[in-house]
């Protein structure tokens, strides 16, 4: 190597490690001239999202997402959201409905930092612009602390006896997933109720035998429990298994039909992952 191209090679590790240094300053100098409402952006979104994953659990399939914050926050309101972008499109308030622009999946529904510093606007705009991030967070979980279900109520047509969290520690050991929420909780409700609905036996290809129904019937959708939900309408539950398979098989075989059952017991079941409610088979009434 001679001495003119030892002399390049210098001189263009030099200038990578000015170029490389020149944007570690330009960073730093954004950081240090990042405005106040930028600032307080990045605090509204880290304090709103932190509430989130403690009280409901991390959100695993979809970011959080406008009707995410709307189920649990019950002092937002869909006009808030008028404008918010997110990774690949945006909402708008269109004649009084929410609605979101470009929608494939539910990653592009994600309100990002931009997305974010609009609903702050928004937020200021409808509840008072003195107010701190604090205090409109705040007011947005004015009912955080209320239950979302309690033994004796009446979900459908059944009493809850018993309400946990579907992880309990089996699952995942974090304390914010192990709390009960709208996507942690296990409910169980006494009946029986009679509800006719499709059955079918399920033999599926990841080892999944059940004998399950799907209910489209009005009247047993309104007996059946629901799922409530902050801010919003509740989740309404129209599929289930039998936990006394062998009574089912026996009862029911094998064939698909249309068929009226009396069930007890149901296990209302929610988590960031694809669970089934189960149901004790009571009585075959009538097919």
């Amino acid at each position: 190597m001679n001495k003119k191209t030892s002399a390049r090679i210098i001189i263009g590790i030099v200038l990578v490690v000015a170029a490389v240094g020149v944007d570690w300053w330009q960073r730093g100098d954004a950081l240090l001239t990042q405005s106040p409402f930028e600032t307080e952006a990045s605090e509204f979104q880290e304090n709103i999202q932190d509430f989130v994953i403690e009280n409901f659990g991390q959100p695993i399939d979809s970011g959080f997402t406008a009707p995410m914050y709307l189920q649990e926050f019950s002092g937002l309101a869909e006009s808030d959201f008028d404008g918010v972008k997110t990774s690949e499109g945006k909402y708008e308030y269109l004649g009084g409905t929410l609605v979101f622009i470009r929608a494939q999946t539910k990653f592009e529904e994600a309100i990002l930092e931009k997305g974010h510093k609009t609903l702050l606007k928004n937020l200021r705009s409808r509840l008072g612009n003195d107010l701190s991030v604090n205090e409109i967070v705040m007011r947005i979980t004015n009912d955080a602390g209320t239950p979302l279900v309690s033994v004796g109520d009446v979900l459908g047509a059944m009493k809850v006896v018993s309400v946990a969290p579907f992880n309990s520690g089996q699952y995942s050991t974090d304390p914010k997933m192990m709390k009960i929420g709208p996507r942690n909780i296990r409910i169980t409700l006494q009946g029986p109720i009679e509800i006719t609905g499709a059955y079918s036996a399920v033999h599926s290809e990841i080892g999944f035998d059940g004998y399950c129904m799907l209910v489209s019937d009005v009247v047993s959708l309104a007996r059946l429990p629901v799922l409530p939900v902050r801010g919003g309408p509740p989740d309404i539950r129209s599929y289930f298994c039998f936990r006394n398979a062998g009574r089912a098989r026996q009862k029911l075989g094998e064939e698909s039909r249309t068929v009226t059952v009396k069930i007890d017991n149901y296990e209302l079941r929610a988590y960031p992952a694809e669970v089934v409610d189960w149901v004790d088979l009571v009585e075959v009434v009538g097919e």
